[in-house]
């Protein structure tokens, strides 16, 4: 998650700087909410998790007003509609099976003005990691569907961009190119106003 927070904090488009409310879907340990507090000054930054280890170091930040231990796969979303300003999901969509994932974005559509989703572009497999079985990888959001649905993507190049699934090197394609076909990136950024 971390490659993306620059990204999406520097870029007006995708975090506008007027906001007041947050939404950190599988915040993990909480990098991203001191980095919230700081740059955007939310009054209410909400964090959900299912790890108990990461819920510990999030609440460590001192960055999350609330925060909620929920397991995305069983328990929708617990909010009302427009709640908040802005909703991120930051490598969080991979780890459900299709159909939790689809019923979690349509509840974040829901509940968020905004909704910001970072995913891998591809299927890779991922277990168990850091004793924490929710690292689990189970399915793929591609950014064809997103767009579908009204997002804007845009596919981010972390180490080597991605043809037909296999990777030809950062030297093979410009890295503006998978900003604008965002399957070629490893990673993609989605945002949508709600």
């Amino acid at each position: 998650m971390n490659w993306a927070i620059p990204y999406i904090i520097n870029e007006s488009n995708i975090l506008p700087t007027e906001l007041s409310s947050g939404l950190d879907v599988g915040c993990a340990r909480g990098i991203l909410g001191p980095i919230l507090k700081s740059e955007r000054h939310l009054k209410r930054l909400v964090g959900i998790d299912a790890f108990d280890p990461y819920l510990d170091s999030a609440k460590r930040t001192g960055a999350y007003d609330l925060l909620l231990k929920m397991d995305l796969a069983k328990e929708p979303l617990p909010f009302s509609p427009n709640e908040f300003d802005v909703i991120f999901c930051l490598e969080v969509i991979e780890h459900l099976q299709w159909k939790e994932a689809l019923l979690l974005l349509t509840d974040m559509e829901a509940i968020g003005k905004r909704v910001i989703i970072t995913s891998p572009t591809g299927y890779f497999p991922q277990g168990e990691l850091e004793g924490n079985p929710f690292q689990k990888h189970q399915c793929i959001m591609r950014p064809r569907f997103l767009k579908s649905r009204g997002y804007q993507v845009r596919g981010i190049n972390v180490d080597s961009f991605r043809l037909l699934g296999k990777p030809i090197g950062t030297n093979v394609l410009p890295p503006l190119l998978s900003q604008f076909i965002p399957n070629l990136g490893q990673q993609y950024i989605a945002w949508r106003r709600g």
